[in-house]
């Protein structure tokens, strides 16, 4: 009787139908327990009458009992089963349909940034003749290719054309040997002389190095590392080149557009040369811009070496 009571208040079933079927079993197994032993042990004294007692009990309560339970079993036991494995293949399709779903999303993703590619590809075609273009950018940054591709286009149409510099850890340096000197396999020169110029005037430009590359703690220690090949240079560099060539230097980015340099480097000294402007791409990176408009530098130089010897010469003959 306790454990029925514990089946009625403390332990109900999910199905309602599993819950009283329970109580049916439990009933019926105590009235078991309890009659059985009538018919065992004597309590009814005729022999007959007990026996048939006993069939009695047997097809009134174990009968019922025992078939209550197998239609249960196996009706509801087998439709539960059936349920089950549908319900199971149903979310197998489900995952298998939403698997293709997330398939044909990152295929239409993936086409959509061949086609931006493709674009980018024929416009660079199309500009080939007028500008050098830069390589193009993986694919996850085709955002940031647009925004690169419209701002060398507006530089374009002020005149200065895009010259790729290698990307080897001498860009500064290159850079400036090609605007000045034409050349930009002359950087370890100018690497040099840039050097040599950041040693000569170490009063002003030594408070301005950050000493942030390995165990480089001091001022020679940078300098002679400058010289190596390779080693990058900073803003530094750029303006120790300013004050020795004579020449004030634009430094452009993406950021700041087209409009207004990101950096101007100016020349502390004598302008002997027409502004120079560089292109920082990404931050990290320096590339050059061409002035269409503007005459080489190295032609200067010796058109300046011309005019002082014709200068020379007609002293000479008026001094006679």
């Amino acid at each position: 009787m306790m454990y029925i009571s514990y089946i009625l208040i403390a332990k109900p079933h999910a199905n309602r139908f599993s819950h009283y079927l329970e109580i049916f079993n439990e009933a019926f197994f105590l009235l078991a327990i309890y009659a059985l032993p009538m018919f065992n042990k004597g309590f009814i004294a005729n022999k007959v009458v007990a026996f048939d007692m006993g069939w009695v009990f047997n097809v009134l309560v174990l009968l019922p009992l025992f078939g209550a339970n197998f239609v249960h079993t196996f009706f509801f036991g087998v439709r539960q089963t059936f349920a089950q494995v549908k319900k199971t293949c149903a979310k197998k399709e489900k995952v298998e349909i939403a698997e293709d779903n997330c398939n044909a999303i990152h295929d239409e993703i993936e086409l959509e940034k061949l086609e931006k590619i493709h674009a980018i590809e024929e416009k660079d075609k199309m500009n080939k003749q007028d500008m050098d273009v830069i390589q193009e950018l993986p694919m996850e940054e085709v955002d940031n290719d647009f925004e690169k591709e419209a701002f060398l286009q507006n530089m374009q149409k002020r005149g200065l054309g895009l010259k790729n510099i290698e990307k080897d850890g001498n860009c500064v340096f290159r850079a400036v040997a090609l605007l000045l000197f034409e050349d930009q396999a002359k950087h370890m020169q100018v690497r040099h002389d840039i050097v040599n110029q950041l040693v000569d005037r170490r009063e002003k430009y030594e408070k301005n190095i950050s000493y942030s590359k390995g165990g480089i703690e001091t001022f020679d220690a940078y300098t002679q590392n400058m010289r190596l090949e390779s080693v990058w240079g900073d803003h530094v560099e750029l303006q120790a080149a300013a004050d020795l060539y004579g020449v004030d230097i634009n430094v452009y980015t993406v950021a700041t557009g087209v409009e207004r340099p990101n950096m101007i480097v100016e020349c502390n000294g004598e302008i002997e040369y027409l502004p120079i402007s560089l292109w920082y791409e990404d931050e990290s990176h320096y590339h050059a811009f061409k002035d269409s408009s503007a005459e080489p530098a190295s032609a200067l130089v010796e058109g300046q070496e011309a005019s002082a010897a014709n200068a020379g010469v007609d002293l000479f003959l008026d001094q006679m």
